[in-house]
């Protein structure tokens, strides 16, 4: 059985916050309506938060965890979130874009124990590897392992 770990992150946007004079203690429009996306692609998908989300001060990146997605309507799921995201800059007179690192392979053990196989720290590693490539490509894409 396949699992996916998704490694998001709005691109640059701690310069946007201060050039918009937002507080980073509090949701914005970007960081607020990106808890709600996220919050709607996880219910959606049967996802588990992992890290990063965030109502109080908005999120601005996130780690998620997929057990046996339907990896196209995933990955068109995620392709959305992006578009959603330039669409609200863009309302904004802002160039804000996102980010995306997705890994898929084997559902990792819940407990990890001296004989554990590791492979969930390869999947969080490939990820990132994923989510790096992205933003080296200029951002506001998503790259998958």
């Amino acid at each position: 059985m396949r699992s996916a770990i998704v490694i998001l992150d709005l691109d640059q946007f701690g310069s946007k916050m201060k050039e918009m004079g937002w507080s980073e203690y509090k949701p914005n429009v970007i960081t607020g309506s990106l808890s709600d996306l996220v919050t709607s692609l996880l219910s959606s998908h049967h996802g588990t938060h992992i890290r990063g989300l965030d109502y109080q001060r908005g999120t601005e990146e996130a780690v998620l965890f997929f057990s046996a997605p339907n990896s196209q309507q995933l990955l068109k799921s995620l392709e959305q979130l992006i578009v959603q995201i330039e669409k609200l800059g863009y309302d904004l007179s802002q160039s804000i874009t996102l980010s995306i690192g997705v890994s898929f392979g084997p559902v990792p053990p819940i407990r990890l124990h001296e004989n554990s196989d590791l492979k969930q720290v390869f999947l969080y590693k490939s990820a990132k590897k994923a989510l790096r490539t992205a933003k080296k490509q200029g951002g506001n894409q998503m790259v998958v392992y």
